[in-house]
């Protein structure tokens, strides 16, 4: 089971001004941002009530975030499948403190995007969320999809992409599927040097 706590803030005043300023490059209409920690608590069972005081005690640090204001809201989680180091920091100090039912906290941020419109901004929403995360160790997440995050799932079989016999079209394809978004001279330079070394890339060396 899945509970979600509420965190500190996730940005200062300054960088929340300037997060806004280079969010506002891209969408002019951007009226503001908030941003703010969120902890996802994975458990084996319910919690009694001292156990989640103790948890809350735990999870309890840094300034409250502001009164949130209506916007659309996104969650920037670990990269799907990994662990980040502050969870495995996080759910140690959970397990010393006999907090047994927990089996691994996790914190995302969740940033509420003021003054745009899900239906008609969806197209800027996607540039901007893109902006919002490191695409090699996060993942942008929408509310309601959290327990993602502590899916566990087999291991997914590596995807070669086949230049030896689809050529650079193989890799244009496999940058707009993944997501990439790597450029004509980043192309270039990973097709010359596959086929220079003779073998086909998988999909994750192009994520590296």
């Amino acid at each position: 089971m899945l509970i979600t706590l509420k965190g500190p803030k996730a940005l200062s005043v300054f960088r929340g001004e300037r997060l806004l300023q280079d969010l506002k490059a891209t969408c002019p209409r951007l009226v503001g941002i908030q941003g703010s920690f969120e902890h996802l608590v994975e458990l084996s069972r319910p919690l009694q009530g001292e156990e989640e005081t103790r948890l809350r005690t735990i999870l309890d640090y840094g300034e409250a975030p502001s009164e949130v204001i209506q916007g659309y809201d996104v969650l920037i989680v670990p990269r799907l499948g990994t662990r980040s180091p502050w969870s495995s920091k996080a759910t140690d100090i959970a397990q010393i403190c006999r907090l047994d039912a927990v089996i691994r906290i996790e914190r995302a941020i969740r940033y509420t995007l003021i003054g745009l419109d899900a239906d008609k901004d969806r197209e800027v929403l996607h540039l901007l969320t893109a902006q919002l995360h490191d695409r090699m160790t996060q993942e942008v997440l929408l509310p309601g999809e959290e327990a993602r995050v502590f899916r566990h799932e087999s291991p997914q079989p590596l995807d070669r992409i086949l230049i030896s016999q689809q050529g650079r079209a193989a890799l244009n394809a496999a940058n707009a599927r993944l997501g990439l978004a790597l450029s004509e001279d980043e192309l270039d330079y990973l097709f010359e040097s596959y086929s220079a070394l003779a073998r086909d890339p998988t999909d994750v060396e192009l994520m590296m």
